[in-house]
């Protein structure tokens, strides 16, 4: 009796654990059967296979449970070895075609190596992981259940695949946590312009030795449905109709925006943010009254004339690559005032499926009191989509303008020659492109890779009627947190100049307000990177040194740069890792006086050699100095030096915003030292990565009210809440390339390293003065800046 009852317990718990097991098994399909229908990009044949292969094991498994008992049969029911048969096929399935689709984005999108931190490479990674490891169990018990009786083996391995299942799927989920915190730093690669970032990738801005493009990953099937790596996207048809006074912003205001992939801050730079006041360009602090101005009084068209908006048949459409901060907050933005429906594209198929699910996004002007914009009329396709910009290039396409960073430039390659292809077939009439990238003549780098993609007769059409203007482009674009994906935050500064000579008439010929044609685009952008970027640079490098060394406190002295006549003789400090900054913002780097001055000095360094070249004069530069300055102020403008920093091999290439200013001023015989100074600090630049640990808010903009500034006993309107942050520092460096330039250090000492950047002889008083500085800042840290700015001015 007591036997015959522990049997009856024992059953019913034995089925409760079988029970237990086939829910296990059937979360598991539902993990597969979402992640390769996400890969796969929703399509709904794949979906109906999954569904349909997951329930037969589900309701194979679930039949067999109320035969369950504690005693073995003497043979495997068939149920039960149907089950493992289904359950092999579904996982097998799964793994073969997430294995198929990540194969085909390999091949696209080049060799394996360069890919490992790639999302997809993740869930490729951690899918083959799981399936080899789980199939071992499950294909073992199969095997074994057809050839043996049941028993303990069988029992032990099928047991073993449910907890193996929980560890591997948590493994995949811790990894993916991290995967995402450091994309959340690198802002899926953009640099501090806003460039898209990709460290492994260095190209001089001014060499047109650049990587080829990958090849089409997706495409358009007839019914405008696009299908893509990841699946399916609706796509809009372009032909719009053709309002009279078309809208691009909701707000009464003049502010416009549109959108590009994401990038970071300044421009020149997120590769995706911006927008554009519909103001005079003047206004902005671009120079007023300067001799270079065509013509400021009215507005570049798409074709570089002025005053006529050309006329309109379909609404204008205008191409944007790129719907990161700069291309959404800047060039669409201004493209869309202009009365363009802005077609982004760009790789990242969840920003184009919101683009068009929404159609619209907000633009925070981050100035005092909250400024939004709404920005409307656009859509977006996928950047490696062929077919659709052969549709786009059938309808009223005049101007394609591009913000994806100087390393994707030439990716473009194929999808512009495709269009223009397409064009000459359809014997349409010339359109513009225009580079808006942190590079020298990006427009033309872009040009000399199309014309590889194209024939001979091509490239004689392309020659008559497409226009490669150079331009110059500036505005930061600092992160900004928001719910909404698309939506930016900008600060209120833009500008935008193209070079009119290489502009060709369109039709329509559309006014575009806030670009401003130049025939000497080549002082303004000179102006823009040895000014700006320079100086952003300067005060991110110098922000992102420690604080003192203990062993400095002994050495601290006032040291004159002036007075330097001799390298130091070890030039091979090298620190021992990361560091945490003295100054983690912009902010408030440049709020410290020490910096503030270094940073002014270097950009009147700068400034003067760019005066007497471009024949700007005093007055005009000054001011456009202090406007720089006051933009690095600005109190709602949280960037942090670890990310504007970054890359600095990159920004210490010949030309570029330190090199660059300091050769004119050595070929001039100008003062340097500042600039000089520099140098030194994005040597040393290697700041720790820090993550918000907790954000809470203090206050809001209602309530509150005695946390406001108050004025004449009136509280103030805040710009935004009163935020409490909360930051935790990681062991690992914030940038990999600043890592490199330390392990150059090592092998190579300063002195050495020097001499391979900027090809000066070891006796150059020059690197003398960058080796004495890099010393004395590596022992003293933001503690030795103020000694040197006192020696500069002595």
């Amino acid at each position: 009796m007591i036997f015959f009852t522990y049997r009856i317990r024992c059953d019913a718990w034995y089925k409760v654990i079988a029970i237990l097991a086939v829910l296990g098994r059937a979360s598991v399909i539902v993990v597969f059967t979402a992640r390769t229908y996400a890969v796969y990009g929703q399509n709904r044949y794949i979906l109906a296979y999954l569904i349909a292969l997951g329930l037969a094991t589900v309701i194979t498994d679930t039949m067999h449970v109320p035969g369950q008992k504690c005693h073995d049969s003497t043979k495997t029911p068939v149920g039960v070895l149907l089950r493992s048969l289904l359950t092999i096929v579904f996982e097998t399935s799964s793994a073969l075609l997430i294995t198929i689709r990540t194969i085909k984005a390999f091949k696209a999108y080049g060799p394996l190596g360069t890919k490992k931190s790639n999302i997809l490479y993740l869930i490729f990674e951690e899918g083959l992981t799981y399936f080899c490891i789980i199939s071992i169990f499950t294909i073992a018990t199969f095997v074994l259940k057809l050839r043996a009786p049941p028993g303990f083996f069988q029992d032990i391995l099928n047991a073993f695949t449910l907890p193996l299942s929980g560890i591997l799927t948590a493994r995949f989920i811790l990894h993916l946590k991290v995967w995402k915190e450091k994309e959340s730093f690198k802002m899926t690669g953009r640099d501090e312009e806003g460039n898209d970032y990709h460290p492994h990738e260095h190209i001089d801005p001014q060499s047109s030795h650049l990587p080829r493009p990958p090849p089409a990953m997706l495409h358009i099937s007839s019914h405008n449905e696009v299908s893509t790596l990841a699946g399916e996207t609706n796509f809009r048809k372009y032909s719009h109709a053709s309002p009279s006074s078309p809208q691009s912003v909701s707000d009464s205001s003049t502010l416009v925006s549109s959108p590009w992939t994401q990038q970071d801050s300044e421009f020149g730079d997120d590769p995706m943010v911006s927008m554009a006041k519909a103001e005079k360009f003047d206004k902005h602090g671009s120079g007023a009254g300067s001799s270079f101005w065509m013509d400021e009084s009215a507005p570049v068209t798409s074709g570089g004339r002025r005053g006529s908006e050309g006329q309109r048949g379909e609404k204008p459409i205008a191409l944007q690559f790129g719907a990161g901060n700069i291309g959404r907050g800047f060039i669409g933005a201004v493209l869309s005032q202009a009365g363009f429906h802005v077609v982004f594209a760009d790789v990242q198929e969840p920003i184009v499926n919101e683009i068009n699910k929404n159609g619209q996004y907000d633009l925070h002007i981050l100035e005092g009191r909250p400024k939004i914009e709404t920005v409307k009329d656009i859509s977006a396709v996928l950047s490696t989509n062929l077919q659709a910009f052969e549709d786009i290039a059938k309808g009223q396409l005049t101007i394609i303008t591009t913000a994806v960073g100087p390393n994707i430039l030439p990716r473009l390659a194929k999808p512009i020659a495709q269009i223009i292809r397409t064009r000459m077939a359809e014997n349409r009439g010339p359109i513009n492109i225009v580079a808006c990238e942190n590079a020298q003549r990006a427009s033309h780098v872009l040009r000399d890779a199309v014309d590889q993609e194209l024939s001979d007769q091509e490239r004689e059409y392309a020659r008559d009627n497409i226009g490669y203007a150079v331009c110059s482009v500036d505005r930061i674009v600092p992160p900004y947190d928001t719910e909404n994906l698309l939506d930016v935050g900008v600060e209120p500064f833009y500008e935008w100049i193209v070079d009119a000579n290489s502009l060709k008439k369109t039709d329509p010929d559309v006014q575009i307000p806030g670009m401003k044609a130049t025939d000497n685009l080549d002082a303004y952008v000179q102006r823009k990177l040895f000014t700006l970027n320079t100086g952003h640079a300067i005060t991110a490098f110098l922000g992102a040194l420690p604080s003192a060394q203990p062993s400095a406190a002994s050495s601290k002295s006032s040291l004159s740069l002036l007075s330097m006549t001799s390298a130091s003789s070890s030039g091979r400090s090298t620190p021992t890792g990361a560091k945490i900054p003295s100054h983690p913002t912009i902010l408030e780097a440049i709020n410290s006086n020490a910096i503030r001055d270094i940073v002014s000095q270097a950009l009147h360094e700068s400034g003067e050699a760019l005066i007497r070249k471009h024949g700007f004069t005093k007055e005009q530069h000054e001011e456009y100095i202090s406007k720089i300055l006051a933009r690095f102020a600005n109190p709602n403008m949280q960037d942090e030096v670890a990310r504007v920093g970054r890359e600095p091999l990159r920004k210490l290439k010949k030309g570029d915003r330190f090199l660059g200013p300091i050769e004119m001023c050595r070929e001039m015989g100008l003062p340097r030292d500042a600039l000089l100074i520099g140098v030194a600090s994005a040597l040393l630049f290697n700041p720790k990565r820090r993550t918000k640990s907790r954000t809470s808010s203090r206050g809001s903009l209602t309530v509150l009210a005695a946390q406001r500034p108050v004025i004449n006993g009136r509280p103030q309107m805040l710009a935004a809440p009163v935020w409490e942050e909360e930051w935790e520092w990681e062991e690992e460096e914030a940038d990999e390339q600043a890592k490199a330039v330390y392990e150059m250090i090592a092998e190579k000492g300063v002195v050495g390293v020097l001499r391979e950047l900027t090809a000066w002889e070891e006796d150059d008083e020059d690197l003398k003065k960058v080796v004495r500085a890099y010393e004395t800042l590596f022992k003293e840290g933001i503690d030795g800046v103020a000694g040197y700015f006192q020696g500069l001015k002595n």
